[in-house]
């Protein structure tokens, strides 16, 4: 059995930035193919959950079959992070 080794928090970080980074472009490559934009939104450390936001609904509405390309780049990163979709009402303001 191999010893646990915690994480330090400038390498959780990091992975996070990354992570963020992976989110990001694979909205961008999914605009390319369907017009169905989403970027990061936030991240859930709790339930280990990526956030993404729909962007741009040209192409129709981002559904979790759209997002399996993310979740495995993301699960080569840490094999037990997955993604989501936040939905928003009308009465969110930024």
């Amino acid at each position: 059995m191999e010893k646990y080794v915690p994480e330090t928090a400038e390498e959780f970080n990091s992975k996070l930035a990354r992570a963020e980074r992976i989110v990001n472009d694979e909205g961008l490559k999914l605009y390319a193919t369907d017009q169905i934009k989403y970027e990061f939104d936030s991240f859930s450390g709790e339930v280990r959950l990526f956030f993404v936001k729909q962007v741009d609904f040209t192409g129709g509405r981002l559904t979790h079959k759209h997002l399996v390309p993310l979740v495995k780049r993301l699960r080569e990163i840490n094999k037990k992070w997955y993604a989501g979709i936040m939905l928003y009402g009308a009465s969110r303001h930024e």
